[in-house]
């Protein structure tokens, strides 16, 4: 008896450390620090169209004690935002930020925005957006 309890603990212990914890249950402390970089335009021939573009260097930290692993379920998405509801989506993001991230782990790398909206000079922060939120921004764009 004590055996296949002790069993079935041991299981369930090892499935609920063994599984990673997905951004959306908010367990995760991540801190993302941004200096802007190159403010400039970008313009096409084709379409006669301009945008402005910034780019921002720009280190992600994962602080949990649980490894972050981003995926279909599990999206990644990085924003400029002004606290007062004004955001844009990175138009470009280093692929080395959508790789999964092991506790304590950071990393450098550069965004890119553009828009043809002058605002985006202005957006201070850059945000990152984990799973639902990621979801509802990209349904927003």
């Amino acid at each position: 008896m004590f055996n296949f309890k002790g069993r079935m603990i041991i299981g369930l212990l090892f499935i609920m450390l063994s599984t990673n914890a997905t951004a959306s249950d908010g367990l995760f402390d991540i801190t993302v620090t941004a200096l802007k970089g190159s403010i400039g335009s970008e313009w096409n021939s084709i379409k006669n169209t301009s945008r402005y573009t910034i780019y921002y260097k720009v280190t992600v930290s994962n602080n949990s004690k649980a490894p972050l692993t981003p995926g279909k379920e599990n999206q990644l998405c990085f924003y400029l935002d002004d606290d007062n509801g004004h955001t844009l989506l990175a138009h470009s993001v280093q692929v080395d930020f959508l790789k999964p991230y092991q506790p304590g782990e950071s990393r450098d790398g550069m965004i890119y925005f553009a828009s043809i909206n002058p605002k985006l000079l202005i957006l201070p922060f850059v945000k990152l957006a984990m799973g639902k939120q990621c979801s509802m921004l990209l349904k927003q764009k």
